[in-house]
């Protein structure tokens, strides 16, 4: 069992509550045979014949003129093709490409964290590596310690939180402690040793995990 921290490290605590407070929850004729008749008769026959002679010499004319009709050939017509003008084909416009927007260089909120500390800030934050993961680190003047705050940016809340866990299981693995613990930070105690783990939405639009750290010489 860990022994709690010493008083003076007791009255550090208040640094907690400070940092703390830069957090926020963000589609066809009949013929007479009388024999008195007969010259009338021959006379009428003579007529008759001559008659039809004549109609048959009108028949074959017209009938000739017929022939001669249909055999004069038909004038064929000249059929005049006209070749069509060819259809103009309408090649679409090209859709101009957007010039590619040039990349954001990384925001870096160093400057921002370090203002909030004001007169208490001991080393201005910086954007670093920490644990394989982004973070801002810098160091703060409270009562009389200096706190080492490492701040790591998540996505989401739950990565915030989960990374919390992670954090905390990793220190007592090392034989911290608990000496606090809230649902947004637990603080580990080891020997004059301390961290401070929470999980919070800060100001500046993220979540984060955030590890504060100090040794308490007395």
């Amino acid at each position: 069992m860990v022994a709690n921290p010493p008083t003076e490290a007791e009255g550090s605590l208040g640094l907690w509550s400070y940092v703390q407070s830069l957090w926020g929850r963000f589609w066809a004729t009949s013929a007479t045979k009388q024999p008195y008749k007969i010259m009338a008769g021959a006379v009428v026959a003579i007529l008759v014949l001559m008659i039809l002679g004549a109609a048959a010499s009108s028949t074959s004319s017209t009938v000739n003129q017929d022939i001669a009709i249909k055999s004069t050939p038909t004038p064929s017509v000249s059929v005049i093709k006209t070749t069509p003008s060819p259809t103009a084909t309408i090649k679409p416009t090209a859709t101009p490409t957007p010039a590619a927007k040039p990349t954001s260089a990384p925001v870096d909120y160093s400057a921002q964290i370090s203002a909030n500390y004001g007169e208490n800030l001991v080393t201005p934050f910086y954007k670093t590596t920490v644990n394989g993961k982004e973070a801002y680190v810098g160091d703060v003047y409270s009562n009389n310690h200096v706190i080492r705050v490492t701040m790591y940016p998540t996505k989401t809340e739950n990565d915030a939180y989960n990374y919390k866990e992670q954090l905390i299981q990793s220190y007592k693995v090392q034989g911290y402690g608990t000496y606090d613990e809230d649902a947004d930070m637990w603080q580990g105690v080891l020997g004059t040793n301390m961290h401070g783990i929470g999980a919070l939405y800060t100001n500046w639009g993220f979540w984060a995990t955030m590890d504060q750290s100090g040794n308490f010489h007395y």
